[in-house]
């Protein structure tokens, strides 16, 4: 394949290329796939099989109440401390921390 229309059509034919790849990498990319390098629809999962996980990696899980719930727990943490709108350069000297990642 040339580009990431004959890539995805050689990968999926031309029917669920038109119908999900064509519309979608036009948005996702600004221009249409016959200007993108053949991988970056290469690079896109296809399967023949019904396994609904997006890889096939052997091990994989999710937040078992989403990711939403996760960061939430997190920030909500007593030693945490959210500050929107603050430049770090300016306030660096007033906190306090042990380890700095």
């Amino acid at each position: 394949a040339s580009n990431a229309e004959e890539m995805a059509i050689a990968r999926v034919g031309r029917r669920l290329y038109d119908h999900l790849f064509l519309g979608y990498t036009e948005k996702q990319w600004g221009c249409h796939p016959r200007e993108l390098a053949p991988e970056v629809t290469g690079r896109i999962p296809v399967r023949s099989n019904f396994d609904p996980r997006y890889f096939t990696d052997k091990y994989q899980a999710l937040p078992s109440r989403g990711y939403t719930a996760l960061f939430a727990s997190l920030l909500a943490h007593p030693r945490i401390t959210v500050r929107l709108d603050a430049d770090f350069h300016a306030i660096r000297s007033r906190l306090r921390f042990g380890r700095l990642f």
